[in-house]
């Protein structure tokens, strides 16, 4: 077998393998960490380009490590869906490193620096890993490397409030792992299998449903809370506010994001039948109401940081009324959805943090002016804010459009209103921001001037992707349709 045909395995396995050689290498040398971290970033993006390319031209396949097939063999499945997700976690968590190599020199020990870059890239193998998992047992593993990789990652600061929501996370985190378990247990125990694919066939022989049920709804309930769905939420505002931007960025673009796609590997994967009235309206529901006091929390927040955390609560729930809705477009609206947080929110905390490197404010009272300082990054920042705020011509319009729609068609009133709520409210504090960071007089006279292009850069890509999937969004529905499709077909 060539090189390129073993890319599967080597996008989850090089970094974790690169975050190890940095590891041994501390004792040697001390600043090759940021160029192998980029290096190892590079090396996923590209890779999950490659697969993306043969995905579509070929269709999904599967890859058997050491060509052991399943039960015996780890399986990965590439599918469409599944190498979107990769594409983002890859693109924004190289987005992210880049950004960092300025970031992290100013805001953290420099003997804390190496560690960083190793748990980043423990963090982005093991997004990657879960994903890409075409087992349960896989799933796990790799979701307690993200998890243990996340703790240290919100805690590295060493600041009081940075380990007391590292420590918060680590709570719920192991509550959710437990819960993983669990589900796995009662799923192997009726259907002697961990892969996905047999499980599903195994589903359909079953003449009772009850332990399956109660695997998979103790498998959501865990990817809930990863998701930081309303009411499992607790967590997230302080761990995503409290770190440091960089990974801030990449905690609510892409690791909420992986939480919902977890729920769906689960519900279609797994149980299609699992869509019975009570199960769907409780989760609609819980969906529904995160979206709205999300978005409300947000709205009288004073911390920037700690806005957009609460903003990402709703932001998230969105992606996830669109799993339950069982539809083409909602399913569409919810990848969608998944891809504008992704960019966007990345965006915003990246913005933000280009902000406290160069001030070391963050508060809305502290920031008052900044955008007539700072004009290139607070422009990236109101694009970004737009796009949260569903603004026609971004990503985040066409992902509630889609939404919307999918709600009306199934007469479901309750949702719509959520949604045009939640996007209401979404504008109030979006324009709130801007009235702050514009049209407010600065209290503060420091000199301040933008930071430099390696952090502008970074910003600017997700930015540019942001309005272009705005614009343009039928050119990922190259991957998003045929997955949604197959999905759905799963429910038949």
């Amino acid at each position: 077998m060539s090189f390129l045909s073993h890319l599967p395995i080597l996008m989850a396995i090089v970094p974790i393998a690169v975050g190890t050689l940095i590891y041994v290498s501390l004792v040697f040398k001390r600043d090759n960490a940021f160029v192998l971290s980029v290096l190892a970033m590079m090396f996923t993006f590209i890779s999950s380009l490659f697969l993306a390319v043969k995905v579509i031209t070929g269709g999904p396949f599967v890859y058997y490590v050491s060509d052991w097939a399943s039960p015996w063999g780890i399986e990965i499945f590439i599918d469409n869906l599944s190498i979107f997700m990769v594409l983002l976690i890859t693109f924004v968590g190289l987005a992210s490193i880049v950004y960092s190599e300025l970031y992290i020199k100013k805001v953290l020990n420099q003997e804390k620096i190496q560690f960083y870059y190793i748990l980043f890239l423990f963090l982005t193998g093991s997004l990657i890993g879960f994903v890409i998992s075409g087992d349960i047992f896989n799933m796990f593993i790799f979701f307690e490397i993200l998890s243990l990789s996340s703790y240290s990652l919100v805690a590295i600061s060493g600041d009081k409030e940075a380990l007391r929501a590292g420590f918060r996370y680590l709570i719920m985190g192991t509550i959710s792992s437990l819960f993983i378990l669990l589900g796995l247990g009662f799923i192997y125990s009726v259907t002697g299998t961990i892969n996905f694919t047999q499980i599903a066939f195994q589903v359909k022989q079953l003449p009772d449903l009850t332990v399956i049920y109660t695997g998979a709804l103790l498998l959501i309930i865990a990817f809930v809370i990863e998701a930081a769905i309303f009411p499992l939420h607790v967590w997230l505002p302080q761990a995503h506010g409290k770190a440091i931007a960089p990974v801030s960025a990449v905690l609510s673009g892409v690791v909420i994001g992986t939480g919902v796609f977890g729920i769906i590997k689960v519900i279609y994967y797994i149980v299609p039948v699992i869509n019975s009235a009570g199960f769907v309206i409780v989760f609609r529901s819980l969906a529904s109401i995160g979206i709205i006091l999300g978005a409300a929390f947000a709205l009288f927040e004073k911390d920037l940081k700690l806005l957009l955390a609460q903003s990402s609560i709703s932001q998230i729930g969105f992606a996830a009324l669109g799993v339950f809705l069982f539809s083409y477009l909602g399913l569409t609206g919810s990848m969608l959805q998944i891809l504008n947080h992704a960019l966007a929110k990345s965006a915003l905390f990246l913005c933000v943090g280009a902000v406290i490197y160069k001030t070391g404010f963050r508060k809305l009272d502290e920031i008052k002016g900044i955008g007539k300082k700072m004009p290139i990054t607070m422009g990236f920042f109101t694009v970004s804010l737009a796009s949260i705020a569903s603004i026609p011509l971004t990503c985040g319009f066409v992902s509630k459009y889609y939404l919307c729609l999918a709600a009306i068609k199934q007469g479901l009133w309750g949702s719509v209103s959520a949604i045009l709520l939640g996007s209401f409210l979404s504008l109030l504090y979006c324009f709130r921001i801007i009235n702050y960071i514009f049209f407010e007089k600065p209290d503060f006279e420091m000199e301040v001037k933008e930071v430099p292009l390696k952090m502008l850069f970074p910003i600017g890509a997700l930015v540019f992707l942001t309005i272009f999937f705005g614009i343009f969004p039928k050119t990922v529905f190259v991957l998003i349709e045929p997955g949604v499709k197959e999905l759905l077909g799963f429910l038949r």
